[in-house]
């Protein structure tokens, strides 16, 4: 039995859409642990570089959890959180 492709879920920075360029939103949807935790659950992360930066999360921190770390320009993810 063939299954499905791990879903992905992605992880943009917060407050760097084309219509909101201040970038004064610290926020970001997921926390290391929790992708984490979600990676084990068989789900596929990806972040969007420096998406945890004003939060003191580097993509290291990202990538050790299980995230893969990419630019928005190659963010394939269609549903972002």
């Amino acid at each position: 039995m063939k299954y499905p492709a791990k879903p992905i879920i992605g992880i943009a920075r917060e407050g760097t859409s084309p219509e909101n360029r201040l970038e004064t939103n610290p926020r970001v949807a997921l926390l290391p642990s929790e992708v984490s935790q979600i990676s084990q659950c068989g789900f596929k992360v990806i972040v969007e570089e420096a998406a945890g930066k004003r939060m003191h999360i580097s993509d290291s921190d990202y990538a050790e959890a299980g995230a893969l770390i990419t630019m928005r320009q190659l963010f394939p993810c269609p549903f972002r959180m």
